[in-house]
């Protein structure tokens, strides 16, 4: 949603000495989310669960103390980064709450950033589906740069 141009690299480009630090950040952070949210009351009820509209899957499933689900989306980063935080958000289903975690801060967006960004995502999802020469022309400078693999855009790490 950052940059309709974008072009995700292949997770195999990364060097493999990259990939095996994220997948370790993401190891401890899911794994320092349970005890955050488990020491406020929360119940642990399971990880890796389908959620949203979009296709994807939301990292750790608890219940609160009210016995509602809370979904958490967790990053291998030590602080949130925008397109992180809108990519938990895309996680919230009507029924849940939804957090986003990093290693060093937790967010739970309020309704009305849900609300906006579901409904910018569901425009831009329809914008792609019909306009997608387009919008693959479309480059916006966003924090997603460094890990673009565009070949068109003069900003994408993939274009030097």
């Amino acid at each position: 949603m950052l940059c309709l141009g974008f072009k995700r690299k292949k997770w195999a480009n990364h060097p493999r000495s990259i990939r095996m630090m994220w997948r370790i950040l993401h190891s401890i952070t899911v794994t320092n989310t349970i005890v955050e949210f488990s020491s406020r009351g929360h119940r642990f009820l399971r990880i890796e669960e389908p959620s949203g509209s979009y296709g994807g899957r939301v990292d750790i499933v608890f219940e609160d103390p009210e016995g509602r689900p809370l979904k958490v989306e967790v990053t291998g980063s030590s602080y949130l980064k925008d397109h992180k935080i809108i990519q938990g958000v895309l996680y919230h289903e009507p029924s849940d709450r939804i957090a986003i975690a990093s290693l060093n801060e937790t967010v739970e967006p309020e309704s009305w950033l849900v609300e906006a960004v579901k409904a910018v995502a569901t425009r831009v999802q329809r914008f792609l589906q019909e306009h997608p020469g387009q919008a693959a022309r479309i480059f916006t400078p966003c924090e997603l740069c460094t890990d673009c693999a565009s070949e068109e855009c003069s900003r994408s790490a993939g274009s030097r």
